[in-house]
């Protein structure tokens, strides 16, 4: 049973078998760091295994985020950026990076947390760092730059997500505050034409 134990920090550990811990603060300041490490760690890699199936699953992953934005349904769209970097990290063809987002169940603790903002992120989804963004940028098979807009995709998330974890429980609960926040907007797309624009 002992091998069955876990440790993702110091003092956080979880039976493989149990349900998870809600993380705290710093747990998920570590957590966000160590997943910007390995996945910018396997892009070399996943550009050395693209194929127009696996881009296709992207942009349909992509899609998929956007239809859950439009009905405001902040878990379907972290589900679905789940899945897209699962699907990155699976290109990679690293076993062992494969088996640590797995068997920690690394990304199902970090989007298992009420941030109090809206998951979707317009104008970030607009950028450089945008999903779509990252998945143009992996069919040019170029592994610096993958390695660099995946790092920074990840951390400009952890930024936000986290300023959005430290406003006080009773806050998170008013639909009101969570748009008002100073990270978040209400989402309005009409097409997912306007997310390229």
């Amino acid at each position: 049973m002992a091998a069955n134990i876990l440790m993702i920090s110091d003092g956080f550990a979880v039976n493989a078998n149990s349900p998870m811990r809600k993380p705290g603060h710093k747990d998920l300041a570590d957590l966000w760091d160590v997943w910007s490490c390995l996945e910018a760690a396997t892009a070399r890699n996943a550009c050395a295994h693209v194929t127009k199936a696996s881009l296709k699953q992207l942009r349909q992953l992509c899609s998929q985020r956007e239809r859950a934005a439009q009905r405001h349904d902040n878990r379907a769209v972290d589900l679905g950026s789940i899945a897209f970097h699962q699907h990155i990290i699976e290109m990679s063809d690293n076993r062992l990076i494969k088996r640590i987002f797995h068997r920690r169940k690394l990304l199902e603790r970090i989007f298992n947390v009420d941030y109090a903002v809206e998951s979707f992120w317009l104008e970030f989804e607009a950028t450089e760092l945008g999903h779509r963004q990252i998945a143009e940028v992996l069919a040019l098979r170029d592994p610096q730059v993958l390695e660099s807009v995946i790092a920074r995709h990840i951390l400009t998330e952890k930024e936000r997500r986290l300023a959005a974890f430290d406003i006080e429980p009773a806050q998170t609960t008013n639909s009101e505050t969570r748009r008002n926040h100073k990270y978040s907007r209400p989402i309005k797309i009409s097409s997912s034409q306007e997310l390229r624009e």
